[in-house]
């Protein structure tokens, strides 16, 4: 081929090329697909649980308080803290001898009146006459008796509070007489002049605590003179209202005491060591004004135990004056009774006889059943079958009306209180189960439990509303103890074979729910959704816009289980 030749085809060679070249780099961008932007997950069908989680505290499903209703001196207690008791029985008695011989009379009393209306109806005869007769004559008695007998209380009740009246003046002037020894002897080597111009020895360097201390010194000796004035006046003097003031007085006078020493015991925190005073003196001094706080203390501790010894016994006497006016009240109503028994035999019965008589039956009946009930009261039962959590009482003991000294917890299955956020209470509902994690032992042990109250009303805390929820455990566990911490999830809804999809992979916007759905393109297609249930594992039921199979974006490092 000549040159000429090669010259004319020239052009044509490099358009071919120039074709191959622009065809092979269309080819590499249409068969080079780019990446796609998201990361997708399978839509599986599972199953799905919604659920709140709170906490609370473990406590028994009941726990009383028990007391007696009446002051009595505690005659047997039948339990010990740990014993196991059932409903209705006897926990502990109150002495009782003094009811039972009320209820004796009231029983007999009520007899007595029903037997008189049994005559009313049946006609007096006789004999019915002379027996009517002699039950005024039985009661007159018994009322002369129970007078004397309540006279005799009173005497004895004068006595007796006179006799703990009478260690009074004593108490005091031991009082006195040790505040007087730990002021003047056991710490007199630290003032001088302690009885006219007190000055505080021992050089310091709290000046102003000093000072203090002097001005109260003064005033303590001022104090003492003017206490031991008092007592030389009380020589002899029995009345009651004067010696308690005198106990007031007492007590008071010895706190200042008290807190005087206190005041020197803090100022030798700031005294100053010398060759003139040394250490092992300092020592000396501390020592001393101990021994000084001990002796006022101790008088203050019998000084308040004399208090206490008065008013037990007053109200020791207050008891026993009750109960014998009750006594005497009894046999004046019993009296009564036989002499209006009496004069209906002497007149006869007619209709409204028999109609007052069934009364008085009536109520003598209710003073039966009064006494009765008064009895009861002496027996203290339990309400329900559990545990003895405290017993604080000792026999012998006297016990005031109310004062709780038994506590039960109930063998009933445990509960969990928990205060639920009024923005969660909505799906709550009585019966709805729950899985319980105890502090104690941790997750790898749940106890089974439901919801079994819920309160109607609420409490605020810090501007909130919470509502209380209670749960019962499903068993009785030995490794259930009151007080433990609760971790609690209700489960409030749960769905089976559910069409599932990351909850993260959900986008709202104005026009519903949607997700990017894998269509081979680089950004997917946007398909909308119709949702249901969210459950506590981060997947939510898709009811409508998917199927098993669809692959769906999931944003964030992982997409959840939907196992």
């Amino acid at each position: 081929m000549n040159p000429e030749s090669l010259k004319s085809k020239k052009p044509w060679l490099i358009a071919a090329i120039a074709i191959i070249i622009v065809a092979t780099v269309a080819a590499i961008f249409i068969f080079k697909r780019p990446a796609p932007l998201y990361a997708y997950t399978v839509v599986k069908s599972g199953s799905l649980q919604a659920d709140i989680s709170v906490s609370g505290s473990v406590k028994a499903a009941e726990q009383v308080d028990l007391a007696f209703e009446r002051s009595g001196q505690l005659s047997a207690i039948n339990v010990k803290v740990g014993d196991q008791v059932t409903s209705g029985q006897v926990l502990a008695r109150l002495s009782a001898s003094d009811v039972a011989a009320q209820l004796e009379q009231a029983q007999a009393a009520y007899e007595a009146q029903a037997a008189l209306l049994a005559q009313l109806k049946s006609g007096a005869r006789p004999d019915d006459l002379n027996t009517a007769q002699t039950a005024v004559t039985n009661a007159t008695n018994a009322l002369s008796d129970a007078k004397i007998l309540q006279s005799g209380v009173q005497s004895k009740a004068v006595v007796d509070l006179t006799n703990v009246y009478g260690k009074t003046g004593d108490v005091l002037n031991n009082a006195y007489a040790q505040s007087f020894d730990a002021v003047n002897n056991k710490i007199n080597d630290l003032f001088t002049d302690t009885r006219t111009n007190p000055q505080f020895l021992v050089a310091t360097s709290n000046q102003t605590l000093q000072s203090e201390v002097t001005s109260q010194m003064a005033a303590l000796q001022t104090e003492l003179s003017a206490w031991k004035s008092s007592l030389d006046a009380l020589n002899g003097v029995n009345d009651q209202p004067t010696l308690d003031k005198s106990l007031s007085d007492g007590a008071a006078k010895l706190n200042d005491t008290v807190n005087f020493l206190k005041s020197v015991s803090a100022l030798l925190n700031y005294a100053i060591v010398t060759s003139n005073y040394p250490a092992s003196a300092l020592a000396a001094d501390k020592l001393n004004l101990n021994l000084a706080l001990n002796e006022v203390n101790a008088a203050l501790a019998a000084l308040n135990a004399q208090t206490q010894a008065i008013s037990a016994q007053k109200a020791l006497n207050t008891n026993l004056l009750s109960q014998a006016q009750s006594q005497v009240d009894q046999a004046a109503n019993s009296l009564s009774s036989a002499q209006s028994a009496l004069k209906l035999k002497q007149s006869g019965s007619d209709p409204n006889q028999i109609k007052a008589q069934a009364a008085a039956v009536a109520s003598a009946q209710a003073n039966v059943d009064d006494v009765a009930a008064q009895l009861s009261k002496t027996v203290l039962l339990s309400p329900l079958t559990g545990v003895v959590s405290r017993q604080d009482g000792q026999v012998g003991e006297i016990i005031a009306p109310n004062q709780s000294f038994i506590s039960l917890l109930s063998n009933a299955k445990f509960q969990v209180a928990a205060q639920v956020a009024e923005k969660d209470l909505g799906p709550l509902k009585v019966g709805q189960n729950a899985s319980v994690i105890l502090d104690a032992y941790g997750p790898s042990r749940p106890f089974a439990a439901s919801i079994i109250a819920i309160d109607p009303a609420s409490t605020i805390v810090n501007g909130q509303s919470f509502y209380k929820v209670t749960l019962e455990f499903a068993t009785n566990d030995e490794a259930i103890k009151v007080g433990m911490n609760a971790n609690v999830d209700i489960i409030t809804s749960s769905l089976s074979n559910a069409l599932l999809v990351p909850t993260s992979s959900l986008i709202t916007s104005d026009n519903g729910d949607y997700v990017i759905v894998d269509n081979g393109t680089p950004s997917g297609r946007r398909q909308a959704v119709s949702i249901g249930l969210t459950g506590s594992n981060g997947l939510t039921e898709v009811k409508s816009g998917l199927t098993a199979g669809d692959k769906v974006a999931i944003f964030g490092s992982s997409a959840p289980s939907q196992n």
